[in-house]
């Protein structure tokens, strides 16, 4: 259930950024996941797009790229 907490964070971050850089859509979102965080990807997909509704991240493209570590990084987003 961790994936939950971690999407409001994602969400957050993209937010954030989207403001401060006058963007009002976000399309893509490239995420690093270190393999030892043991994030269930398909869950992490699911709370996505449910805690991204609403937001300027709504309907955005998540990717996620597996990497050794214990890192969660939101790498690059696309926006408008």
């Amino acid at each position: 259930m961790h994936e939950l907490s971690l999407c409001r964070n994602i969400i957050k971050i993209v937010q954030d950024h989207a403001e401060r850089h006058q963007k009002k859509r976000v399309f893509k979102i490239t995420i690093l996941i270190g393999d030892l965080l043991a994030v269930d990807c398909k869950a992490l997909a699911f709370w996505f797009n449910v805690v991204a509704q609403g937001t300027v991240a709504e309907d955005a493209k998540l990717d996620m790229i597996n990497v050794i570590g214990t890192e969660l990084v939101v790498k690059s987003m696309e926006a408008e």
